[in-house]
């Protein structure tokens, strides 16, 4: 497949230039649950979406996905003529080609925070491949007041964001976002639902420096438990509470959509 050949290039270009440096990548793990059943793994590939791989590989429209679990652990790959140190994030998912519902997931467990490293995982890695493209996993912390979601914005910007942040090597995805939360924000979150996973090319960014990133986002629907608005680091200036019908300007378009996806979410909770 055309993807199977763009990723290949992908993981063996950045293993060149890591020098057995540990990659993180990540991969979908596919139950469907369709006409026929099979397990099978993919990995995401620099443009696509998980819609897009998911129609790869069932040459299918999926009308609903369930995703199941998120898992992290260090493998050893060999990929071509060099050893590649790989470790994979796994998003365990069930597809459906027939229309119905799709059930909640829950996280209700919360997790200790894991102390940040001065040395960033994404830093040695930049400093080994200079600007080149890298696929990131980043959680993202939705923090609703009654109808009000919680943004963030730097200095020397007038962009607004989620709060959230990069996925450290070993860190679970939870305690990415609860670390990042009270991080960015100063409050003590627990994160209660993985909303979706969000990718493809509407998540790649360039940064000022040239640095080219594809994030793969999980937005999770947190709950606060303790403290008080105060930003912990200095990419965050200024924390508001905005009704969705007032949404600021964003750093892209597509965390719009997030935002809808996490009050509708909420709005259904509440109902229930």
């Amino acid at each position: 497949m055309k993807g199977e050949s763009c990723m290949g290039n992908y993981l063996e270009d950045l293993a060149k230039k890591v020098d057995r440096s540990i990659i993180r990548n990540v991969s979908i793990c596919v139950n469907y649950i369709g006409n026929q059943k099979f397990n099978i793994m993919k990995s995401l590939v620099p443009g696509k979406s998980l819609e897009d791989i998911l129609y790869g590989i069932t040459n299918e429209k999926v009308f609903n996905y369930e995703i199941t679990s998120v898992s992290s652990s260090p493998t050893n790959v060999i990929l071509g003529p060099g050893l590649l140190r790989r470790q994979e994030i796994v998003i365990n998912l069930s597809i459906n080609t027939n229309n119905g519902s799709t059930p909640n997931i829950y996280f209700e467990k919360e997790l200790k925070l894991i102390e940040e490293t001065e040395d960033l995982y994404w830093r040695r890695l930049r400093r080994k491949i200079g600007n080149d493209l890298l696929i990131l996993p980043a959680t993202a912390a939705l923090i609703f007041k009654e109808s009000k979601v919680l943004l963030a914005k730097g200095p020397n910007t007038e962009k607004w964001m989620i709060p959230g942040g990069l996925v450290e090597l070993n860190e679970f995805l939870s305690q990415t976002v609860i670390r990042e939360a009270k991080e960015e924000t100063g409050l003590k979150i627990v994160p209660r639902k993985l909303l979706n996973v969000f990718t493809g090319e509407d998540f790649i960014l360039t940064y000022p420096n040239g640095d080219k990133v594809q994030i793969v986002s999980f937005p999770f629907l947190c709950e606060v438990i303790d403290g008080e608005l105060n930003p912990l680091d200095n990419e965050v200036e200024t924390l508001q509470f905005f009704e969705l019908d007032n949404i600021p300007k964003l750093k892209g378009d597509n965390w719009l959509k997030v935002l809808e996806m996490g009050a509708k979410e909420l709005k259904n909770e509440r109902i229930q």
